[in-house]
């Protein structure tokens, strides 16, 4: 058996060989490299597919492997996944499964492993950043301070209903690992928590001390909303105009998850006309933000380049967990990373990973 760890700009050759460390098997282990293109082709993948970028030579070169991890911009559409007629198991080291066509893996029998969790400190970090550079006009005084030598400005446009965190409601939408670290870090500058997560008993919320709600309550209370929830399909759009229109006129909304999860053009008008108090924006409709971009004229919205999760620690560290979650994939565990839960329980994977075990360990 073979399997193939496909390296690129995003996760480097040297991260999936140290990774490949944890197969102690006889199985052939295969280290390429996509050098096509670089990181530009994540934004391509996630808004237009799989399809949309070309397939990397790197793939190509070994097409009879079992087993592909691959990294960040990765792309297994159908063409690609009819090159590797052999493939039963498919590991992705980014914690959505936007690169694949799951329609087809599905269709082929084939255990898709992602990495979710790789990177929930550092998006988790990266909320907390915005979120208190917005609330407390942090990079507007320093472009101001920095830009015109004159100036000492304190007033802002949110100056006179400014919040403590300690004060404030923190709604937090979507209850996964990203989301349960910001709400805990939230929790320590004595935030009062509400969530909402429609896959997440109440219990369990009510356990850690927070306050479950509706998505309604949630956009009418909190001070500030915090969106983390996984973009498919069924959640694409899953805030809109009216949700945002719900919001206290001093509320802030922060998104480092995904564009697509919300009605933008109703932000838009929200911030350009004040009717909530901010925003704190890491992911935009089109990136990068065209020159003339009316996000980049706001007076109330703090903009980052869609760098949440891109700490090296984070890309590091998802080619070790991916690889660890396929092995235990393989020995018959459940993970949290497992995306497609019924094909591991089929007849012919079943018999498939019982003559694999014997490789990889």
């Amino acid at each position: 058996m073979k399997i193939l760890l496909l390296a690129d700009d995003g996760i480097k050759k040297d991260a999936f060989v140290n990774a490949a460390k944890q197969i102690k098997g006889s199985v052939e282990v295969i280290v390429e490299e996509i050098t096509e293109y670089g990181m530009e082709a994540l934004q391509i993948i996630e808004t237009q597919g799989a399809d949309a970028v070309p397939v990397p030579g790197g793939m190509l070169r070994n097409t009879d492997v079992d087993v592909l991890v691959g990294s960040i911009t990765t792309p297994l559409s159908k063409k690609v996944l009819d090159m590797f007629p052999n493939l039963k198991v498919i590991g992705l080291c980014r914690a959505g499964i936007e690169n694949i066509d799951m329609d087809e893996v599905k269709r082929r029998g084939i255990v898709v492993v992602n990495g979710l969790g790789r990177n929930a400190e550092a998006v988790s970090d990266m909320t907390m950043a915005i979120m208190l550079s917005e609330l407390r006009n942090v990079a507007r005084s320093y472009k101001d301070v920095t830009t015109d030598l004159d100036s000492w400005r304190k007033e802002w446009p949110s100056t006179p209903y400014l919040p403590h965190m300690a004060e404030c409601k923190v709604g937090v939408f979507g209850f996964g690992m990203i989301g349960r670290l910001v709400a805990k870090k939230c929790a320590g500058f004595g935030s009062e928590i509400l969530v909402y997560d429609p896959f997440v008993d109440d219990e369990a919320v009510k356990a850690l001390g927070y306050t479950p709600v509706s998505k309604e309550e949630l956009f009418k209370q909190a001070d500030i909303v915090t969106i983390h929830a996984r973009f498919v399909e069924e959640t694409r759009g899953i805030v809109g105009r009216k949700e945002i229109e719900s919001m206290k006129p001093t509320a802030y909304f922060v998104n480092t998850a995904r564009s697509g999860l919300l009605d933008n053009d109703a932000l838009l008008e929200a911030l350009q006309n004040h009717r909530i108090g901010g925003a704190a924006l890491d992911v935009f409709p089109e990136e990068p933000l065209p020159a003339d971009s009316p996000w980049r004229k706001l007076d109330n919205c703090t903009v980052t380049a869609h760098m949440a999760g891109g700490v090296m620690a984070a890309r590091d560290y998802a080619a070790k967990l991916v690889v660890s979650a396929v092995l235990s994939t393989i020995r018959g565990e459940k993970v949290p990373q497992l995306v497609t839960k019924d094909t591991v329980e089929t007849d012919a994977y079943k018999a498939w990973a019982k003559e694999a075990e014997k490789e990889f360990f």
